[in-house]
């Protein structure tokens, strides 16, 4: 069922990008990734403090106030949802005042647009943590099938662009998170907690003490993912959409080995021989990733051909950009393991290395060729993290 639920979660992934990348002129998906870039910035934080210490709390600390822990997790969501909205009414403000239609415009629908997604996911990692990954594959569905209809319904009857294609996101997510949290309440009808006194305040310090390392990992781990989107916004936006389509092209892989965290770290935390599990995954990963870059070298140039006819020598970079999965696969695992332990310091202590050797790569190169730049500044990020990590997990006693 899980593989069935990434397989799902990822091909909506392609759709989107592929329709994405489609729709939109290489200006309007210079834009779009700047904003999208952004949204991952507040998705990191709600992750880090909501959705990572849920996963590794869910079936240990409160296992016995699963109810109430969940209602606890959902006033979080609300909390978060006022921020976003205050924060995108702000940006629209100054966006107006400043004559930027177009960034005025998105601020507005990247209230839903995040909001709905922050939904799914908590409500998806929820099922992972209760294990109902047939709940989570539900959603997924949904999610999916309103996608290929709300996109047919854009292009016979709206202009196709990059906002019109957040819209029919904001409208599948939301539904598919709707559905799952209804189909949950009525599975968990006649369940009760064996201790109902949980207090907000103190399930609030717990996932604080937990997170705040993993929320400055975060933070810090954006950087190196999402700043030559923001350099190529700063200056031309053709540098950042041209960016943007070669990640498309990897995002359903990325996704797929990224997602993998959400079911490996409460297996992690239950087993007693970590290195052994993290080789048997590493290797699992790996030749997934190598299936998926194969089937990228073979069809790249078909992709990028239909996606942006005139923008054909982005094919040179297609057969690098598509082994950037294998590293994610890698660096997820043993990621993984490192949540498990509750050992967040030193993946941010490692995060912080490799951000700032990565990024000075990355921009120095950026400066010769913006994509090659981006592609050596990820290639270093991953790896030095990787080997941070795998050596911290090592000294800890794996």
């Amino acid at each position: 069922m899980a593989i069935a639920d990434q397989a799902l979660t990822s091909g909506v992934s392609l759709i989107i990008s592929l329709l994405l990348l489609k729709w939109s002129s290489i200006e309007q998906l210079g834009v779009f990734s700047a904003i999208n870039a952004l949204y991952l910035l507040f998705f990191s934080i709600f992750s880090s403090l909501i959705i990572d210490p849920m996963i590794v709390f869910f079936n240990g600390k409160y296992a016995e106030s699963r109810k109430s822990y969940t209602s606890i997790l959902y006033l979080a969501l609300y909390s978060t949802s006022i921020i976003i909205i205050v924060s995108c009414f702000a940006a629209y403000t100054f966006f107006s005042l400043t004559n930027e239609a177009s960034y005025a415009k998105a601020s507005l629908i990247f209230i839903f647009f995040a909001i709905s997604q922050l939904f799914f996911a908590l409500e998806r990692r929820i099922m992972y943590a209760k294990s109902r990954s047939s709940l989570s594959v539900l959603g997924a569905l949904v999610a999916a099938l309103l996608t290929l209809l709300l996109s047919y319904l854009v292009k016979e009857t709206f202009v196709t662009s990059a906002l019109s294609m957040m819209y029919t996101v904001t409208i599948s997510y939301l539904m598919g998170a709707l559905i799952m949290r209804r189909a949950r309440i009525m599975a968990e009808s006649g369940e009760n907690d064996r201790n109902s006194d949980l207090k907000t305040i103190s399930v609030a310090k717990d996932h604080y003490y937990y997170g705040s390392w993993a929320l400055m990992s975060s933070i810090v781990a954006w950087l190196p993912v999402n700043l030559y989107y923001l350099i190529g916004q700063a200056g031309e936006a053709e540098s950042s959409g041209s960016l943007r389509i070669l990640l498309m092209i990897i995002l359903p892989a990325q996704l797929t080995v990224a997602n993998l965290s959400y079911y490996l770290t409460p297996k992690m935390t239950r087993s007693s021989n970590k290195i052994s599990l993290i080789k048997n995954y590493i290797i699992i990963s790996i030749a997934c990733c190598i299936t998926y870059y194969l089937l990228v070298i073979i069809f790249g140039k078909n992709i990028i051909s239909f996606i942006e006819p005139k923008n054909e020598e982005l094919v040179s970079y297609v057969k690098w950009f598509g082994l950037l999965p294998i590293l994610t696969g890698v660096q997820t695992i043993v990621n993984s393991a490192l949540r498990a332990a509750e050992r967040t310091k030193e993946i941010f202590i490692s995060q912080i290395i490799a951000s700032l050797i990565s990024c000075a790569i990355g921009v120095l190169v950026f400066q010769i060729d913006p994509l090659t730049g981006a592609f050596w500044g990820l290639t270093a990020y991953y790896g030095i993290l990787i080997i941070g990590m795998f050596v911290s997990l090592k000294k800890g006693g794996g």
